[in-house]
C-alpha cells in the first residue's frame, strides 16, 4: 500500500512539472523584445563609434592584454571611486568581452542582451499584476520610452542598465518571497549608479 501510495505521489509530481511548452510563450516574448530593441536603438550600429564617456570607461580595455584588466578591477574595489565599483567595473569588463568576440559591434550587441533582460524582467513584473496584452504594452514602452535618448550610449548600456537589472530581480525575489535574497540583490544596484535612488527603493519598499 506504501509502495502504491509512493508511486502515485511521483506521478503527481511529475504532472505537476511545468511542461516545455509552458515556456515558449515567455521565449517568444523575449525574442519580440530583443528584436524591437535592436531595431529602435542598435539597427545601424556597425556605423556606431564611441561617445561622451564610453572613451574613458570603455576605450582603454577594448584592445589591452586580460592581465592589465584584473588589477583595475582589485582597484576599483579597494579604492571605491565615487562609492560606486561595480560602474567602474562593468564597463571595462563587458567592453573587453564584446570588443575580443566581434570588435565594437559586439559591445553593442552585449548592451543590447542586458536591454532586453531588463525589458524581459519589467515584463515578467507586469505580468504579475496584470493580463498579457498589460505586460506586453508595458514593456514595449519600456523598450521604446523617447524621453532616454541614452539608451544607444556604451557607457549607460553595459554601465548603468545593470544597476535597473539588479533592482528589478530584487523586486521579483521581494515579490515571492525571498526577501533575504532581495536584500542582498539588491545591494549590487547600491554598488552603482543611483545609489540616491536606490536607497530611496529601499526605504520606501523594504
Amino acid at each position: 500500500m506504501s509502495e502504491r501510495a509512493s508511486t502515485l505521489s511521483s506521478c503527481r509530481w511529475i504532472s505537476s512539472r511545468p511542461a516545455v511548452n509552458n515556456w515558449l510563450p515567455a521565449l517568444r516574448v523575449l525574442l519580440l523584445l530583443f528584436l524591437v530593441i535592436w531595431v529602435s536603438n542598435f539597427l545601424l550600429s556597425n556605423s556606431f563609434g564611441l561617445y561622451e564617456d564610453d572613451y574613458s570607461h570603455i576605450s582603454p580595455r577594448m584592445a589591452s592584454d586580460p592581465s592589465t584588466l584584473m588589477p583595475i578591477l582589485v582597484s576599483n574595489f579597494a579604492v571605491w571611486p565615487q562609492g560606486r565599483p561595480l560602474h567602474f567595473s562593468f564597463p571595462k569588463i563587458f567592453g573587453y568581452i564584446g570588443f575580443s568576440l566581434s570588435g565594437l559591434r559586439g559591445i553593442y550587441v552585449i548592451g543590447a542582451l542586458i536591454l532586453t533582460l531588463n525589458a524581459f524582467l519589467f515584463y515578467l513584473l507586469l505580468r504579475r499584476l496584470g493580463s498579457e496584452s498589460f505586460a506586453l504594452l508595458g514593456s514595449f514602452a519600456f523598450c521604446l520610452f523617447p524621453a532616454d535618448t541614452t539608451r544607444p550610449f556604451l557607457t549607460h548600456a553595459i554601465g548603468y542598465q545593470p544597476s535597473l537589472t539588479f533592482l528589478l530581480i530584487a523586486t521579483h525575489l521581494y515579490l515571492s518571497g525571498l526577501k533575504t535574497a532581495s536584500y542582498s540583490v539588491i545591494l549590487g544596484a547600491l554598488l552603482k549608479p543611483s545609489k540616491r535612488d536606490s536607497l530611496h527603493f529601499l526605504q520606501r519598499r523594504f
